[in-house]
Formats: structure tokens, sequence, C-alpha cells
């Protein structure tokens, strides 16, 4: 799709699974299966934490290809989002 993308996912301390890089600006990913129990519950209780403190952007999640999809394509408001910083 044209992003770079770090995987991240051993970080531990609930850091996102992904660091995407789109048009020169990084964004932090978290992926969910839906499929999956895990995956239906969201983010965990330290990816919160994580989300909540982070003073960066807003850390996106990630469930379908369509989701990727859009985060690629700058369509930012169509994937779900947690904490980060956000402008007035």
């Amino acid at each position: 799709m044209g992003a770079q993308v770090m995987e991240m996912h051993n970080m531990g301390g609930g850091f996102p699974d992904l660091v995407v890089c789109i048009g020169g600006i990084s964004h932090l990913v978290e992926v969910k299966n839906r499929a999956t129990s895990y995956g239906k519950r969201g983010l965990n209780p330290l990816q919160k934490e994580f989300a909540e403190q982070w003073q960066g952007g807003p850390v996106y999640l990630v469930y379908t290809v369509e989701d990727a999809a859009n985060l690629v394509g700058g369509r930012f408001d169509a994937v779900q989002s947690f904490g980060g910083y956000r402008a007035a």
C-alpha cells in the first residue's frame, strides 16, 4: 500500500504493534483480530494507559484490511483511534 511499517509488537509496556510511516509522518497502530476473544476486547489495560499518556498523535486501532487502507489513504477519521494529542 506504499507505507513503511516497523513491527513493534515485542516492545511491551502497552506500546502499539506497528509504527507506520505514511508520507513522511509516523503513526502508531494497534492491530486486533475480531475472530479472537482477545481481539474482540479491543485495547488491554496497558495499551489503554499507553494511549492515554502518549503525547504524540493518536494510536490507531486496525481490525481489517479496509481499516489499513483507510489509514494509508489518509482517511484517518474512518479508523478508530485512542489517546494522543489532539489540537483543539
